[in-house]
């Protein structure tokens, strides 16, 4: 039997501060009651109901969190220039 070759592999780590994590917080908490995706019918669901979307760019990093649900909302800081 003939050994194959390691696969290549590539990590990325994307970060966020405490003014964006101020952000995820607050939406997260007002988007929770409202969204159907968070309650008691479905706790313990395999997975989360919301993710987290990084674009390199040229000049910085789009940083966004989406609910499955669709709604979404962008965690870069506003005063912040891209």
């Amino acid at each position: 039997m003939e050994m194959s070759e390691p696969k290549k592999t590539l990590t990325l780590t994307f970060t966020l501060d405490e003014v964006e994590m101020g952000i995820r917080n607050k939406w997260l908490e007002e988007h929770s009651k409202k969204c159907a995706l968070y309650g008691p019918a479905t706790a313990g669901w395999f997975g989360s109901p919301y993710h987290y979307v990084f674009t390199p760019w040229g000049c910085g990093t789009g940083k966004e969190i989406k609910c499955n649900c669709g709604e979404s909302q962008s965690l870069n800081d506003p005063n912040e220039e891209l």
